[in-house]
């Protein structure tokens, strides 16, 4: 039984760990297709970046605010959220990144 209630954890982990690859994929092309990739950072990464952390106190313990702003996570942080709601997804946010911004 202890199985059978592991097993969707393990399975929801993958799922995540395969989103967050494609997403690092989706963000390293955006970087490498702008125009001006400092540009693409200071003018559209980073302002959504800080809009998020001024809206959510939880940011930090957030999986894909990490991956984002390109820090690692702290062994002994404890994740709490993979992403945020609605506006605020952070995998919505990369998936409309486009190369030319």
């Amino acid at each position: 039984m202890e199985n059978q209630e592991n097993s969707p954890n393990l399975e929801n982990r993958e799922s995540e760990e395969e989103i967050v690859q494609r997403l690092h994929e989706l963000k390293m092309r955006a970087y490498r297709g702008a125009k001006d990739s400092i540009a693409l950072h200071k003018d559209t990464i980073f302002p959504f970046a800080i809009m998020l952390k001024e809206k959510h106190p939880d940011y930090y313990s957030c999986r894909l605010y990490h991956l984002l702003i390109g820090s690692s996570i702290p062994p002994d942080l404890k994740i709490t959220r993979f992403d945020f709601p609605g506006e605020d997804s952070i995998q919505k946010f990369i998936e409309n990144l486009s190369p030319e911004q």
